[in-house]
């Protein structure tokens, strides 16, 4: 692969300082170091990225305008590592300039970071696709037939339906189906993705979300270094950001395997870097306290992928037809199973009195007590971590957040009003916009004389 010798030099000497590292077993000294190398405002945004609050970059016509221009004059400027964007300039200059937007979206309007983005793509694009793709869309006939398998098989999904609560798409890359395969058919694939993925302006202004999810499956490493080191390649050209990383795995033991892994990755990457471990359930429940669905895990009991609505999803491409990505990833969608009861752990969502029994919302009513002082002194994107905590606690404790079904036009129905004919798991979403309902309503009671924080009452 062709790339700047500046960048080459900067790359390897990583891999050097992480294996040199690694060698003197001193792991424990690299976030300090990582953390040294990026901004505050950047470990902020990297944080409110990974768990999905950070907000799109404020975009008006003039700031597009303005930056479109800035970025153009950047890159004619530009002949180390742009030998390709210009080859495609001079191939399509109206493709070429329908990208520019993508690659600024991509890096919050960033002149500098969008420039670099764009070499590395025009690059990247054409060592796995070669120059009749280079100044086009891609199209499902670009793929091999390897990478192609490799999307059959589910070995990445992305379901334009169900993305997370900042309204970002979902990848889950299924490890144990990708390790049987090369991996330049695998950033092929991934990559291919990607760039269907950009079609959607709300993506490209909010980026994706990315799932490692090897629960149930064993590590296999037939390319040693090279997958993290292409993968390492291959991130900075993706048309679309990755905005948060989160590695799903089910042995402990391979918590080291993952720190050493992340450190291939630049700091601005590995800082977006969440890892979980335990089992499915675990998995999930941490994921859903980040805003993601539990469903973008397509895994059945015994360990197989589901893949019907991905190879539905891909059929249109598959026939050489090219779908309105925007209208394919309009709205969320998730269904629960009907719950005929909810359970003594349970929280009971909405109004009535039923709430005011349950031992689950006795149990959230204490942790909103023990608190509130915290949330009511913090920012806005802290108030939204604590509920998280709160969260996680609750699901880790066995509870659960529901909510009634009615059947306004059938009942059943007493006194002339309905009843519940069932009960329904609430989204992640739904439960935390509880918990914050929660803390306004102590707030309240507080003002009313109804509450008091319990550090007045130590004080008294």
């Amino acid at each position: 692969m062709t790339f700047a010798s500046a960048e080459d030099e900067g790359f390897s000497r990583r891999l050097e300082n992480v294996t040199r590292l690694f060698a003197q077993q001193n792991l424990h000294d690299l976030p300090s170091q990582v953390l040294q190398e990026v901004t505050p405002e950047d470990r902020e945004s990297s944080l409110y990225d990974v768990h999905g609050v950070l907000q799109p970059a404020a975009e008006t016509d003039n700031i597009v305008e303005q930056r479109i221009f800035e970025l153009k004059r950047c890159l004619a400027g530009s002949v180390m590592g742009a030998e390709a964007f210009h080859a495609a300039l001079r191939k399509n200059a109206t493709f070429v300039e329908d990208q520019l937007l993508k690659f600024l979206r991509a890096d919050r309007l960033d002149v500098e970071k969008a420039a670099s983005r764009a070499k590395s793509h025009f690059q990247k694009r054409l060592e796995l696709f070669g120059p009749r793709a280079l100044s086009r869309d891609l199209e499902w006939n670009d793929l091999d037939e390897v990478s192609r398998d490799i999307l059959l098989k589910g070995g990445f999904q992305m379901n334009m339906q169900l993305k997370d609560r900042n309204g970002r798409i979902v990848i889950t890359h299924y490890p144990h189906i990708c390790e049987y395969y090369s991996v330049i058919n695998v950033v092929r694939a991934l990559f291919w993705l990607s760039a269907i993925a950009s079609g959607d302006p709300e993506t490209q202004k909010r980026g994706v979300v990315y799932i490692f999810y090897g629960v149930g499956s064993r590590m296999i490493h037939r390319d040693g270094n090279d997958r993290p080191v292409e993968f390492l390649r291959t991130v900075p050209a993706l048309l679309v950001k990755i905005a948060a990383y989160h590695v799903c795995l089910e042995d402990v033991s391979l918590k080291e395997f993952v720190s050493t892994g992340a450190y291939h990755l630049d700091s601005q990457t590995m800082i977006r870097v969440a890892s979980h471990f335990g089992n499915s359930l675990e998995c999930k429940n941490n994921l859903m306290t980040m805003g993601i669905p539990p469903e973008v895990i397509q895994v059945n009991d015994d360990g197989s992928i589901r893949t019907e609505a991905h190879l539905k999803w891909l059929e249109p491409y598959r026939k050489g037809l090219k779908p309105d990505i925007s209208t394919q990833s309009s709205g969320t969608s998730t269904c629960s199973e009907m719950i005929k009861e909810p359970g003594p752990r349970d929280v009971v969502c909405g109004k009535g009195q039923r709430g005011n029994k349950s031992q689950g919302n006795a149990f959230l009513r204490s942790l909103l007590e023990e608190n509130f002082e915290e949330y009511n002194r913090s920012s806005k994107a802290n108030k939204t971590l604590l509920s998280e905590a709160i969260y996680s606690t609750m699901i880790q404790a066995g509870c659960r957040f529901v909510a009634p079904v009615y059947d306004w036009e059938k009942g059943p129905f007493k006194k002339g009003r309905p009843i519940p004919k069932g009960w329904i798991d609430v989204e992640a979403s739904s439960a935390l916009e509880r918990i914050a309902h929660g803390f306004r309503n102590l707030r309240q009671s507080m003002k009313k004389g109804d509450f008091i924080p319990q550090s007045w009452v130590r004080e008294s």
